[in-house]
């Protein structure tokens, strides 16, 4: 009974604190009360000021994110009330010029808030950016400034023909995704995708991979980006990158990957049109 009382006054106290800085820190419209998207600094010092403390992935969006949470719908919300922040977030494999996440480095909670939010957000009408920063925050973090900055003004494309008709892409980038049925019906399957930039060498080079089932629910993620340092130092390695990751214990069902890619190219910014691999019946043993 002591414990549940103190959980009880911790989650009051976080409650009040969010509320709090929200009120503090969220601009309001005069007319209709609607956020006003906040500043970058303001966002940062609101994640410093929580970080840690022990909210739902819900509450952190509505603090945070207040005007992508007010895009969000209730069934959204509550499969986010439903899973906590998680604040501490393993790189993954990384070299001076390269950063591989996936689900497996994250560990079990940490992959099933991503794949949550992965869902929630690929609706909803955000920059690449804001979905970066949001789901793949090591990543995002990684990469150069103007490269965010032109992130934050290209929206996502919220289905493979949203981005044609937004006319995004320069066609110079080609990607491919695949999911492998394990030899010999093993307990796992291992999916992934690549990236070829064709006529010019990027300096940036991002791909990422989900593997969705038959209800397009995403069960595990990985994405992997580089960036040139030095242009003499074999720039063939940047025109094609790859990402891959293995799942175990999958249970019966149907299983596909969706993938995407993002390259810069001197001055611009080129992202490919969504790509999905075909449909593959996994059958657990």
């Amino acid at each position: 009974m002591y414990k549940v009382m103190k959980l009880m006054k911790i989650s009051l106290l976080v409650f009040f604190v969010c509320i709090t800085l929200l009120i503090a820190t969220t601009p309001v419209s005069a007319d209709a009360g609607i956020p006003i998207p906040i500043t970058e600094q303001q966002r940062d010092a609101i994640i410093e000021q929580i970080n840690g403390a022990p909210i739902t992935t819900e509450q952190y969006l509505a603090i945070v994110w207040p005007e992508i949470y007010k895009k969000m719908d209730s069934t959204d919300k509550t499969k986010l009330s439903t899973i906590y922040k998680v604040w501490n977030m393993t790189e993954g494999e990384r070299t001076a010029e390269s950063l591989l996440i996936t689900s497996t480095h994250d560990g079990p909670i940490r992959a099933a808030e991503r794949n949550v939010l992965i869902d929630v957000l690929d609706g909803l009408d955000i920059t690449y950016g804001e979905f970066m920063q949001i789901v793949w925050p090591e990543l995002y973090a990684t990469m150069p400034d103007d490269m965010r900055q032109s992130m934050m003004t290209t929206p996502r494309p919220k289905s493979a023909s949203a981005i044609k008709e937004k006319q995004l892409i320069p066609r110079s980038i080609i990607i491919s995704a695949n999911a492998n049925l394990p030899v010999q019906n093993g307990r796992f399957m291992t999916y992934g995708a690549s990236s070829t930039v064709s006529g010019n060498t990027p300096d940036y080079h991002y791909v990422e991979v989900y593997l969705k089932n038959e209800v397009d629910t995403t069960v595990d993620s990985t994405g992997y980006g580089k960036w040139l340092i030095d242009y003499e130092s074999n720039p063939s390695q940047m025109m094609t990158v790859s990402a891959q990751n293995t799942i175990m214990d999958l249970s019966t069902n149907w299983y596909r990957t969706r993938a995407e890619s993002q390259a810069r190219i001197g001055v611009d910014t080129t992202y490919s049109t969504p790509v999905y691999s075909q449909w593959m019946k996994y059958t657990a043993v």
